[in-house]
């Protein structure tokens, strides 16, 4: 097969298949993409075996012959290219290799074994919800942010969960904690939750589109713009019942400065040299004491800050995860409710709704 297509759209087709190319996969095949002719479109495939996308060409915007399927590592390819001048560049595929022609040079790469790929259909659903700004996709990485895990194990109840017109997150290793993030979008969302490891892969598409549509299916998510199409595996939704906890009311709750807390809780971590910094909250009249004891450094660690509370205090929370909670509100003053196991806090004039576990001190 001989192609002949312009080094910035092959640039941009690398770029959209990029975040579903896996790094150092169990099926080495996988770090490469199959290149077929459908349907009078030149479809670019790259799949994990999970998840999958697909960009689809028009054969009217490239020069094409010879037609054949091909696999080859497109990353490669782009890279190559990515310094030349802007011109048009020439594919040429063989049984083994390929050869990449520009006006000054080429550069010959080997090809895979096209029947070692695994030929992964897309199938289109019937209906889509228009996605428009970046609303979407800002309160999506904030999601996935707050329950991206500190360390780099596998967690497997660490998701984004979509239910109606809200996202959030929620974990449960070591102590329950979920946040819930207000979204205004055309449309009924059906209910889905992602690991947060594929999440990324959703981020990676979106991150450059300011419009697209997704379909939320019971347990996978398709995104697709103009060109390209995109499957995301998720589970059926698995959220936990937060509308159970956080519309309780208690007697125990204090009002905040935000800054303040945050500005107390960062020193408190960096003071932590790195180990789990757990902080106790403990009111004392019209101010709450922030407490934090690192016995492997021997640091004690004691601030006061004013406050408006309506009952005792006594309580503790982990500050690496409270601080990630923080990014969810502007500045203003922090409502935070403490209820037997979990504490929720909110912020004025916003919708947005962090929950933290407790953490119970040996005393």
């Amino acid at each position: 097969m001989k192609l002949r297509i312009e080094k910035q759209r092959l640039n941009s087709i690398a770029e959209t298949l990029y975040p579903f190319l896996p790094k150092n996969p169990l099926v080495p095949i996988l770090e490469n993409i199959l290149l077929q002719l459908k349907d009078n479109e030149l479809v670019f495939t790259a799949s994990d075996s999970n998840n999958a996308i697909q960009y689809k060409l028009p054969v009217d915007e490239v020069e094409i012959s010879e037609p054949q399927d091909v696999c080859f590592n497109i990353l490669f390819a782009s890279d190559y290219v990515k310094s030349l001048k802007d011109e048009t560049i020439s594919l040429e595929f063989f049984d083994n290799g390929m050869v990449i022609t520009h006006d000054s040079g080429h550069i010959e790469m080997a090809t895979e074994d096209v029947k070692m790929y695994p030929n992964r259909e897309i199938l289109e659903p019937e209906s889509f919800i228009n996605i428009t700004g970046n609303e979407f996709y800002n309160s999506l990485k904030l999601a996935n942010s707050i329950v991206n895990p500190d360390n780099k194990d596998y967690q497997p109840s660490y998701c984004v969960h979509f239910n109606g017109k809200d996202i959030f997150s929620s974990g449960t290793i070591n102590h329950t904690y979920f946040n819930i993030l207000k979204v205004n979008i055309e449309g009924d969302m059906q209910k889905v939750s992602v690991h947060y490891s594929q999440i990324q892969k959703l981020l990676g598409y979106i991150s450059r589109r300011s419009e697209f549509k997704i379909h939320l299916g019971i347990d996978h998510i398709v995104c697709k713009d103009e060109y390209s199409i995109c499957y995301i595996a998720g589970i059926k939704y698995s959220a936990p019942p937060y509308e159970l906890i956080y519309k309780q009311e208690t007697t125990q709750k204090v009002i905040i400065s935000k800054k303040e807390l945050e500005s107390c809780v960062n020193r408190i971590i960096v003071s932590s040299k790195g180990f789990p910094a757990y902080i106790s909250l403990l009111s004392h009249d019209d101010t709450i004491e922030i407490s934090s004891l690192n016995s492997v450094y021997g640091i004690n660690i004691s601030e006061t800050i004013s406050a408006v509370m309506t009952d005792n205090i006594d309580y503790g929370l982990l500050a690496n995860q409270l601080i990630k909670g923080f990014k969810m509100f502007d500045e203003g003053n922090l409502t935070i409710k403490f209820f037997q196991s979990v504490a929720s806090i909110t912020c004025d004039g916003n919708e947005n709704i962090f929950v933290i576990g407790r953490y119970i001190f040996n005393k």
